[in-house]
C-alpha cells in the first residue's frame, strides 16, 4: 500500500469478497468507493428495493435477518445512529446504543451460522471508549473511561466477542474526529466559520484527536491485508491538537477570523450531556498499533488535512 498515493491493496491478500454495513454514511461511502476498486464489495441496505440481489443485500436488525446465504472474506460494520445530530434525551441515548449493539449482534449471528465464516470482522467503535476529560495520552492498552460514550463503545465491542471466540480475526476501529469532504465535523463547522461566527469552544484547552478520511480508508485497507492486526485500533492521526489550535488552523484554512467563542455554560445550555462529551471533553489518543505495524499517514498534521479538504 502506498499511503502517499492513495489506497493500493497488497497483492498477497488477493481480491476479497467484503460485506459492509453503514455504507451510506460519510465514512461508508468513501470506504465502499475505495475498496470496490480492488475487491468485490456488497452493501447491506435497510430499505427493500425489491428482491435482494446484486451488490445490495437487505437486512433487518430488529428481526436479526440478513437476506443472503453467501460467504464473505471480510465484514465491515459501520452501522449506528448518529451521535451528534441532536441533544441526548433518554430516548435518543437508547437509540444510539441499541442501533450499534443490535446491528453488531445481527452480523455476529450471521457469522456464527456459517460453515465458512469470514477471516476478518472489522467493527466500528470510537475513542469515546477512553472517557471524558482525559489529559494523558491514550493507547490501545488504556482502560475504559467514564461517560455515556464509553459505555456505548464497551457494549458495542463486547457484542463482537462470540465471533472472536469462533476464531475470526476481530478489529475495533476506535475512531476520532473524521475530517473529509461532504460530511463530518468540517461540514458542520463550514457555515459558522464562513460567516465569521466560529470560535474556540469552552476554554479551548481540550485535546482533539482527529483523522483524515483518506487516511482512515487507507488504514482499513491496511488492516484487511495485515493479518497480524487485531483487537482495538486507534483510528486517529499521530498529532492531536487542542481545540484552540484546531480553531486557529480552521480559521486560517477558511480565511475567516474566528471571532465568536462559545463558553462552557452556553455549550451545556444548548447541547446538555452531548456538549459535555463531544465538545468539551478532552481526548488525547495515539495510533500506536497502526504505527507499530508500519502504517504511514498521508496527513500527519492538521494543517495538511485542512489544506487538502478546504479548497
Amino acid at each position: 500500500m502506498d499511503a502517499a498515493g492513495g489506497v493500493r491493496f497488497s497483492a498477497q491478500g488477493g481480491v476479497m469478497k467484503i460485506l459492509i454495513s453503514g455504507a451510506s454514511g460519510f465514512i461508508g461511502k468513501a470506504l465502499v468507493s475505495s475498496l470496490a476498486k480492488e475487491h468485490q464489495v456488497y452493501t447491506l441496505v435497510r430499505k427493500r428495493k425489491g428482491k435482494s440481489g446484486g451488490k445490495e443485500i437487505f437486512w433487518d436488525i430488529e428481526k436479526g435477518d440478513i437476506e443472503t446465504e453467501d460467504d464473505f472474506d471480510a465484514i465491515i460494520n459501520l452501522a449506528g445512529e448518529n451521535v451528534s445530530s441532536g441533544r441526548w434525551s433518554d430516548k435518543r441515548k437508547e437509540a444510539i446504543l441499541s442501533s450499534r449493539v443490535m446491528a453488531t449482534r445481527t452480523l455476529v449471528q450471521f457469522v456464527l451460522k456459517k460453515k465458512n465464516p469470514p477471516t476478518t470482522f472489522i467493527n466500528a467503535s470510537a475513542i469515546g471508549y477512553y472517557g471524558i476529560n482525559s489529559t494523558e495520552l491514550k493507547t490501545e492498552e488504556s482502560k475504559r473511561g467514564d461517560g455515556f460514550l464509553a459505555t456505548v463503545c464497551e457494549e458495542w465491542e463486547r457484542a463482537l466477542l462470540p465471533v472472536k471466540d469462533r476464531g475470526v480475526r476481530t478489529v475495533f476501529l476506535r475512531t476520532g474526529i473524521v475530517l473529509g469532504h461532504g460530511g463530518g465535523v468540517l461540514a458542520k463547522m463550514a457555515l459558522p466559520f464562513s460567516l465569521c461566527l466560529g470560535g474556540v469552544i469552552g476554554d479551548g484547552s481540550q485535546s482533539m484527536s482527529w483523522v483524515a478520511l483518506d487516511d482512515l480508508v487507507s488504514a482499513v485497507g491496511f488492516i484487511l491485508t495485515d493479518k497480524q492486526i487485531q483487537g482495538p485500533v486507534n483510528m486517529v492521526s499521530p498529532n492531536p491538537v487542542s481545540n484552540r489550535e484546531f480553531t486557529k488552523e480552521l480559521s486560517k484554512a477558511m480565511r475567516r477570523p474566528a471571532l465568536i467563542p462559545m463558553p462552557k455554560a452556553i455549550v451545556r445550555l444548548m447541547f446538555g450531556q452531548m456538549g459535555d462529551e463531544l465538545l468539551l471533553s478532552s481526548q488525547k489518543v495515539a495510533p500506536e498499533k497502526l504505527l507499530k505495524n508500519g502504517f504511514r499517514f498521508r496527513f500527519g498534521t492538521l494543517d495538511q488535512a485542512l489544506e487538502h479538504y478546504i479548497r
